[in-house]
């Protein structure tokens, strides 16, 4: 069911031709008549239904005016509860209260003898619905998306006229006597019955202005002039204030009242049939539950399934969001699962590529290799080989064996010189290693700086080589402790 809400501000000013300002307020319990509200002053107040709000314009000149909308405001307040208590039925409340204000305006006058009375517009919202009520010439209006509407209905000589159809509502000024009052409080009942019109809204929505004020306002500012001044503020205190200003500078021949409440409208709760069952049906109170949504005359069978509608659409709506829920954490998992193949793809890939990259050197068969280079009468050279590792696979068995990078000493001489090299390399069981007599030994290069000493010449000599150099040596042999060297025909000859 609908909750309403409202920021209510209220501003009276005498105006610019009285003195005594004969209008009075009432604000939810408080009122200017009894002097919690002072005159001259503005309110501003957070109401929460339920709650009310009312304007008396007071007749009968100097003080007595003010006295009998005095005790029209006292009334709307001694009578407000049961009002509001009973808004589906407010009817006989809302009637005892009107009788109450005028009886005590009549006895007034009966008592000092001089005519009083006094207009009404009071507001009551009570289950998300409003009654306003108004008698004489004071005004309801609404104000809803940019449209202004009278709510209450004047009870002039003016509109008797125009109701008569005897002239158009925007001729209705033009009218002599137009302003003259047809009904008010502080009638005698012999002379009029008491008639009040009464309206009830129950579409108000947030946004919507609900402005209550005394013909001091409406008198001098016209409904365009009024709603373009509503459409321009943004909260009560700028509405009330712009429309006081406003009738002062028409002229303010009168007194100004002006309350304008800015609505706003809330869901709140209601039974939910399907969620009742935890509890069960025996505590359940179904009657009073229905009658607070729907009111004393509705049908149960309607409310019933009204109710059931509702928290069908809402557990619709829980079911639409489990799914939603659902379908996004299967698009997480298939997306963790994706990049998780992609990683192993990835993986698999750096492997093969490490496998293709890998160098597989044959086994070197010999105990003791000992190369020794032919005399030379220039240039000889050394070979340092430095040993890193490597998988080798052979027919016979796994193992480790060299590979080499080289780094190149070369030594410049005068003088004959021999020069022997010895490299260490990984056996299996043969013991003749022979170097055949054309074999060629290429190294690759590393750039290093060696030192070297010329022992005919004392001179020394640093060279740094990065290319590489071919050495073509005659083929020589140890086979069983002797040195042997290939002659032409390729025989194995001893050295002596």
């Amino acid at each position: 069911m609908k909750k309403l809400k409202a920021c209510v501000c209220a501003v009276t000013h005498a105006g610019r031709v009285r003195t005594d300002n004969e209008d009075n307020f009432v604000l939810n319990g408080k009122s200017t008549s009894s002097g919690e509200l002072k005159k001259g002053s503005a309110y501003v107040q957070n109401m929460y239904e339920p709650f009310y709000f009312g304007v008396c314009d007071g007749m009968g000149g100097e003080s007595m005016g003010e006295l009998a909308s005095g005790i029209a405001c006292d009334s709307l307040v001694s009578y407000a509860k049961q009002v509001l208590d009973n808004s589906d039925d407010f009817g006989a409340p809302l009637a005892a209260c009107l009788r109450d204000a005028n009886q005590k305006i009549c006895d007034e006058i009966s008592k000092n003898g001089t005519r009083i009375g006094t207009t009404l517009a009071g507001v009551y919202i009570a289950k998300g619905k409003l009654i306003c009520v108004n008698v004489g010439d004071s005004r309801v209006y609404r104000y809803s998306n940019g449209i202004l509407e009278q709510m209450s209905v004047d009870h002039t000589h003016g509109q008797s006229v125009v109701d008569a159809g005897e002239a158009s509502a925007d001729k209705a000024r033009n009218i002599p006597n137009a302003t003259k009052l047809t009904r008010h409080l502080g009638i005698f009942p012999d002379e009029a019955p008491l008639s009040p019109s009464v309206c009830v809204m129950d579409d108000i929505e947030t946004g919507d202005v609900i402005l209550v004020c005394s013909d001091g306002l409406t008198d001098l500012v016209s409904d365009s002039e009024i709603t373009s001044i509503l459409s321009a503020c943004e909260n009560s205190q700028e509405a009330s204030s712009r429309l006081v200003r406003a009738a002062l500078a028409n002229g303010g021949k009168d007194n100004i009242t002006v309350i304008s409440a800015y609505m706003k409208a809330e869901q709140g709760a209601v039974f939910a049939p399907i969620a009742q069952a935890v509890v069960g049906d025996k505590d359940a109170d179904y009657s009073e539950e229905y009658m607070s949504n729907y009111g004393k005359e509705a049908d149960r069978n309607a409310a019933i399934a009204a109710l059931k509608e509702t928290d069908e659409e809402d557990k619709e709506d829980t079911g639409a969001k489990t799914k939603k829920l659902a379908f996004m954490a299967l698009i997480v998992i298939i997306g963790a699962a994706l990049i998780v193949l992609l990683a192993f793809g990835i993986k698999a890939l750096i492997e093969r590529s490490g496998e293709d990259n890998t160098t597989t050197l044959p086994a070197i068969s010999s105990t003791t290799l000992t190369t020794t280079t032919a005399p030379s009468t220039e240039e000889s050279t050394t070979v340092d080989v430095s040993e890193t590792e490597s998988e080798t696979t052979t027919e016979e068995e796994t193992t480790r064996t060299t590979t080499s990078t080289t780094r190149r000493t070369t030594t410049t001489t005068r003088k004959k010189t021999t020069t022997t090299s010895t490299t260490k390399a990984t056996t299996t069981s043969t013991t003749v290693t022979t170097t055949q007599a054309e074999e060629t030994t290429t190294a690759e290069q590393e750039s290093d700086t060696t030192t070297t000493t010329t022992a005919a010449e004392g001179e020394t000599t640093t060279t740094t080589t990065t290319t590489t150099t071919t050495t073509t040596q005659p083929a020589t042999s140890v086979i069983n402790g002797v040195v042997h060297k290939q002659d032409a025909d390729g025989a194995w000859i001893p050295v002596t």
